[in-house]
């Protein structure tokens, strides 16, 4: 980097960024001056500016004629204090004709709230001599008009909607005719992943059925147990459609407002190319409705929103540590022979270890450091979020033909869609399976690919891919966990005619150590086994499943899998309930597996069911059969024999 003071060459600002590089940090001392930590900032234009430490006990009654210049306002004596712009002055060289004390008469006193609360310390320098300079105290509605006419037009159009509730203000005492814009808004309009939405998945039981009385608010004290209501599957899938019926469509608004903000950043072909994506996801819940077919799938329909609700999390998360962007275009904010550089409020003791607001951090170029690698990784994890709207499919329903009938894909075209995985594979052959994995807690990245994500081997969108960051870079995809490992040419784990990856086919067959969390995969919507299993389980928690008794035991894992017929889980959950001081509860919870030592309880339906929606025809067939294996939830204890 340069160390001269003139102006640079753009190019130096393409390569270095800028902004304040180090130092330039605002403090209100013991006595009550405010203090300006030395340090260097690089301008818009590659101007370098370095800056001694700075003390400030006054402010100039008349400021000087470049900074009225610059900062056209008023001077009048009797509005001092409430001035827009206060130009400030070391203690050298006081003089009471001509400045002013920034503090009241007591020295114990800190600077005023009404005077330093409003203000951001600036400094205005001269572009072709940025030694001279002047340090202000601005109104930030001043900056804002003074500033980047970008950022002005996105707090306007931002004070339009309702996306801050708060009413905190940045100016106690606005000058008249002067427009106030909440501090909220501001620091979304310049840091535009403040903007995005937060989406929280309720839990199950919790959105309905546990509500003791609808007319009272929402808590624990007006809460039952919601398993306590459960008698059929209809109960369990009313519950599962009245949380997708909200989220869904709020997801979808989220995922407007991520790509309204950043979809021209995730694509070169512009944001608009995402809409078919929101509408796949939209559409895949409005189809599996209309068909009224295969309704036992909706609790993996509700673990896939809770995928997509992850991954949307964890790249809002990346977003809000980013930092940089393509300077190649910039130039000073200011028309003129004067920059301005901006150094924050004036926060005296407090912090709140977020960005500052008006402070012009150093923004380095995409390309400086680890800039490049860190964006790659966030269009990577936005990437794989679309993929697991795209590929989702189960089953016998073929969600993929929406794909087709949008216009999204070329039927020709159907074989580069790894979502007609299922079409392929005799259903009989999808196996029961335990898949060892990393907790539900853990980074996307670190789980096991769930069942309902098909992959191919050839398919540009198989979900495999995109998993994981790492593992695409070092071209180990093929070690990722998942229960669609198959033997089959067209796996992702194929490495040549009947070669596989083992440790990704036989999981169980490697070092468990790391993957502490099972997912449990290929039951839903099977006719329930039910072999009962002498004395492997007490006889009121009815029967074990053969198959699953026998992979326990193939396996060697410490797990237990019960079935309970739905109309039976309310006796199920309150057993204990009579004896007296007994607080012991089974605290059922769908978490899509278990660990080890925990409880898989299979729900099967114990007679033919009909569920009447509004979304499809009406017909007098029940939807799901006898003895078919509707739910499964999670008990974090082992029963054993000995309860």
């Amino acid at each position: 980097m340069s160390t001269a003071t003139t102006p640079q060459s753009p190019i130096e600002v393409c390569l270095h960024g800028h902004g304040i590089v180090c130092g330039l940090e605002v403090h209100i001392n013991h006595n009550c001056d405010i203090h300006l930590t030395g340090g260097t900032a690089i301008t818009p234009s590659g101007g370098l500016i370095h800056i001694g430490d700075k003390t400030f006990s006054y402010y100039l009654i008349e400021p000087s004629p470049e900074v009225q210049a610059y900062f056209p306002h008023n001077t009048r004596n009797e509005e001092r204090i409430n001035r827009t712009v206060l130009e400030l002055f070391s203690s050298k060289g006081y003089n009471p004709g001509t400045t002013d004390s920034l503090k009241q008469q007591s020295p114990e006193d800190t600077p005023t709230p009404d005077l330093l609360s409003d203000k951001i310390l600036v400094v205005l320098f001269r572009i072709n001599d940025p030694s001279k300079q002047y340090f202000l105290l601005v109104s930030p509605s001043l900056l804002l008009e003074k500033g980047d006419s970008d950022t002005l037009n996105k707090v306007k159009e931002l004070s339009k909607s309702d996306i801050s509730e708060a009413r905190s203000r940045l100016h106690k005492r606005p000058q008249r005719g002067e427009r106030i814009y909440p501090s909220e808004l501001i620091d979304q309009a310049f840091r535009p992943y403040l903007q995005l939405r937060e989406v929280i998945v309720p839990r199950f039981g919790y959105k309905e059925l546990a509500i003791a009385d609808r007319s009272q608010p929402f808590g624990t004290d007006n809460f039952v147990n919601p398993f306590s209501k459960i008698k059929t599957f209809k109960t369990i899938f009313e519950e599962y459609k009245a949380i997708l019926d909200d989220l869904i469509p709020e997801f979808a608004e989220a995922l407007e407002k991520l790509h309204a903000i950043y979809g021209d950043q995730f694509t070169h072909k512009g944001k608009h190319y995402w809409d078919k994506y929101r509408k796949i996801l939209t559409g895949k819940w409005q189809v599996f409705l209309e068909k009224g077919e295969h309704l036992y799938y909706i609790q993996y329909y509700h673990d896939w929103l809770a995928d997509l609700v992850k991954a949307y999390d964890e790249l809002c998360e990346e977003l809000s540590a980013f930092v940089g962007k393509c300077h190649c275009h910039s130039k000073e904010n200011q028309p003129g022979e004067f920059g301005l550089l901006r150094l924050g409020p004036v926060l005296g003791g407090s912090t709140s270890y977020t960005p500052l607001l008006f402070r012009d951090s150093f923004e380095p170029p995409l390309i400086d450091g680890h800039n490049e690698e860190d964006w790659n990784r966030i269009r990577f994890h936005h990437w794989r979020l679309m993929m697991m709207i795209w590929t989702f499919d189960l089953p016998q329903l073929k969600l993929d033909e929406i794909l087709v009938k949008r216009g999204y894909l070329e039927s020709a075209k159907e074989f580069e869609d790894s979502t007609n995985y299922f079409e392929r594979m005799p259903l009989g052959d999808l196996p029961l399976k335990f898949t060892p994995s990393q907790t539900p807690e853990t980074p996307l990245a670190g789980q096991a690919i769930p069942y309902y994500y098909p992959l191919d081997a050839d398919s540009p969108y198989s979900l495999h891919q995109y998993w994981n960051y790492r593992l695409t870079q070092m071209h180990r995809t093929k070690h990722i966990r998942s229960y669609n490992a198959i033997p089959d040419r067209d796996s992702y784990t194929a490495v040549g005619e009947k070669k596989y990856h083992l440790d990704a086919q036989f999981p169980v067959a490697f070092h468990l150590r790391q993957y502490p969390f099972l997912r449990a995969e290929g039951h839903m919507g099977k006719p329930v086994g039910l072999v009962q299993v002498p004395g492997a389980v007490p006889a009121e928690f009815k029967a074990d499943l053969k198959i699953w008794a026998e992979l326990l035991r193939q396996q060697n894992l410490s797990l237990q899998v019960i079935g309970i017929p739905v109309s039976e889980l309310p006796d199920f959950v309150s057993q204990f309930g009579d004896i007296p001081g007994n607080a012991l509860h089974w605290g059922l919870e769908h978490i899509g597996g278990l660990a080890y030592g925990q409880t898989l309880v299979l729900v099967y339906t114990d007679t033919d069911e009909q569920i009447e929606l509004s979304e499809c025809k009406k017909d007098s067939d029940p939807e799901v059969a006898k003895n078919t294996i509707i739910a499964d939830f999670t008990i974090p204890v082992f029963l054993g024999k000995t309860i």
